[in-house]
């Protein structure tokens, strides 16, 4: 279509551009090689069309980790999120409440009868390591 012509003279008058300040700055005896290529590419590829896999991002080991298990005191389900022993809880409380579809400033969360404060850690909070750690979700309507 229009928009892929425009991509190749765009690209094709770049390489112009580029052969022709090449020109003006090459000496003598110094070499330069441009290569053009005027091949057609199709930007609707992606990937798994061209039989490509991508590597999984490495994630840096964050150390010990906890399970921390989300109640709703008036639910029967228990939402459950495994994060770092030093990340906030902010990261489980966001999480729950967008998949409660919840406003976070109805939800106060309760650990060991205290309120949690979102910028508390699960080592501030004296969690314990690799086990489930149960938090009560209070919510008002």
């Amino acid at each position: 279509p229009k928009s892929r012509r425009r991509i190749q003279e765009g690209l094709l008058s770049a390489a112009s551009a580029d052969i022709s300040a090449a020109d003006e700055t090459q000496e003598d005896d110094s070499e330069c090689q441009i290569s053009e290529s005027t091949r057609e590419m199709d930007l609707d590829l992606n990937p798994k069309s061209r039989n490509l896999t991508t590597a999984e991002p490495v994630q840096e080991n964050r150390g010990p980790k906890c399970i921390v298990c989300v109640k709703a005191r008036d639910a029967d389900r228990v939402r459950k999120f495994k994060i770092s022993m030093n990340d906030t809880m902010n990261k489980v409380f966001e999480a729950f409440c967008k998949t409660e579809s919840l406003a976070q400033t109805s939800v106060k969360f309760i650990f060991d009868g205290q309120l949690i404060p979102w910028t508390s850690t699960p080592t501030s909070l004296d969690m314990e390591e690799d086990s489930e750690n149960l938090v009560d979700a209070r919510i008002s309507l």
